[in-house]
């Protein structure tokens, strides 16, 4: 998967150099903390899967239609199923309430490669493009550059064309679900397919859910929304849909600040929110908009395509 990082790099310009390679070498110290294949001391690692509950729901429903895979395996052995599953001995903590295994992966990584805007050039729009300073991005509109000084940098221009974007999509795919039976969403079929509907099938609850009519006038309209469920992300009200597109046209999916700190929806110390993307990825923006505006107007900003 490929996501969008905007990176702040305190940095001077030097006239006559290679703005690219510049960059690339004041990223590399700020990027390396979050490198994969960082090895660490071992330790536990409870999220090493993000639902237990899950994987082995996941795991049983496989073994059970494939027996051919779980020869030799307990499938009343919850530890030896996810052991197998996951393809490490997952133990458990009775003082956190969880499972675990024991790794020497990196608890910070976020990527396992990554360039300098790679698919997301022309991600920022800047006031003055013909700058030195400014990385160009944009083919189209030479205003879409990839990296500049966040003086250089329109942010609340930027801010409000993601928001007039957003409203127009909104209207579009509230006009295909209002002309269309109702659909459901995504997470609603998976969760009925976990129960045994679709012959437990998840596969078989996804292609349901993307035959639906209004989901199929939705992605054939071009408003399928990256890797989200089309209908759960349009079901918000209108001003929520469009003030989140607005408080996401300038951090991407994930913003690194000048002092190391990462930010994105699954890094959110002390939230005490719902854990679902939704809400997690209202609170990051929460987060990241403020600490992009506080920095000095001659910190740096460029956008990093990362691979996990």
């Amino acid at each position: 998967m490929h996501f969008a990082v905007l990176v702040a790099v305190d940095r001077r310009h030097s006239p006559g150099e290679d703005l690219e390679d510049a960059l690339y070498e004041a990223l590399d110290p700020l990027m390396a903390p979050y490198d994969e294949r960082v090895r660490v001391p071992p330790h536990r690692d409870h999220e090493y899967e993000d639902d237990w509950d899950g994987a082995h729901d996941d795991a049983l429903d496989f073994y059970t239609r494939h027996p051919e895979h779980a020869r030799g395996l307990d499938l009343g052995d919850r530890a030896a199923v996810l052991s197998s599953w996951v393809g490490e001995p997952v133990l458990w903590d009775d003082e956190v309430g969880s499972h675990y295994v024991v790794t020497t992966d990196n608890p910070r990584a976020k990527w396992d490669y990554w360039a300098i805007g790679g698919r997301y050039r022309g991600m920022l729009l800047s006031s003055d493009h013909a700058d030195p300073r400014v990385l160009p991005g944009g083919e189209q509109d030479p205003r879409r550059v990839t990296g500049a000084p966040k003086h250089l940098l329109a942010f609340a221009e930027h801010r409000a064309r993601a928001e007039d974007e957003a409203a127009r999509q909104w209207d579009a795919a509230h006009a295909v679900l209002r002309r269309n039976p109702p659909a459901e969403t995504a997470e609603a079929l998976v969760e009925r397919a976990r129960t045994g509907e679709f012959g437990g099938d998840r596969a078989a609850a996804i292609r349901h859910h993307r035959s639906q009519p209004a989901v199929r006038e939705l992605l054939g309209a071009g408003l399928e929304p990256g890797m989200s469920c089309p209908v759960e992300w349009y079901s918000v009200p209108r001003d929520e849909f469009t003030a989140t597109a607005r408080d996401q046209a300038v951090p991407g999916y994930a913003f690194l600040d000048l002092d190391g700190t990462w930010y994105d929806r699954d890094t959110l110390p002390g939230y005490e929110g719902p854990d679902h993307w939704l809400p997690r990825r209202r609170e990051y923006l929460r987060r990241a908009n403020p600490a992009i505006d506080a920095l000095p107007d001659d910190t740096y900003l460029v956008t990093v395509d990362c691979h996990v």
